[in-house]
Parts: structure tokens; C-alpha cells; sequence
């Protein structure tokens, strides 16, 4: 990943978000964000949770913020997307 790491890098991000699909690819991309200097907010989502995200990253990971859509199934539009999606694919 150093090569995309370097190019993002290039462009001085404030923040970057890391948003692979698997954790250990996460713990690398970090690493190597970090190997580079970079001492901006790192986050990312799902992956960043593993442990497989920790044990690649090791001490990498330090303040990386993990962040994950959260809403409450119970409020009155989620029951209503619940309804509709019933409606429409006859399925949970």
C-alpha cells in the first residue's frame, strides 16, 4: 500500500479515513501511514474493530478513531424502512 499511502500523503490530507475491507490490511495502511510521519486523525471503520487490525498495526493503531453508523432500530423511521423493505422483498 506504500505507493497509495505516498500519494495521499502528497496532498497533505487533514484527516484520512481508512476504509479497506479487512483488518490486517487496515493495520498495514496505518503503519505505513505512520512510518511516514504522518500525525494527522487517522479513522476508519468495521476492520479497525479486529483484532486483526491491532495485532498489524501494533502500536500504529495509537489514536486511531474507530467510527460506525449507529441508529436506534426502535425510532419510528427505521420501523418504517423495516416496513417497506417487508413490503417489497416479502423478507426480514
Amino acid at each position: 500500500f506504500r505507493a497509495f499511502v505516498t500519494r495521499v500523503l502528497s496532498r497533505t490530507p487533514e484527516a484520512i479515513y481508512v476504509a479497506p475491507t479487512m483488518g490486517g490490511d487496515a493495520g498495514t495502511i496505518v503503519k505505513q501511514i505512520r512510518e511516514a510521519r504522518y500525525s494527522g486523525i487517522i479513522a476508519g471503520g468495521l476492520p479497525i474493530e479486529s483484532t486483526e487490525f491491532l495485532d498489524t498495526a501494533g502500536s500504529s493503531a495509537e489514536g486511531v478513531m474507530f467510527t460506525s453508523p449507529s441508529f436506534d432500530t426502535d425510532a419510528a423511521p427505521a420501523q418504517a424502512f423495516r416496513e417497506r423493505f417487508r413490503q417489497r422483498f416479502n423478507a426480514e
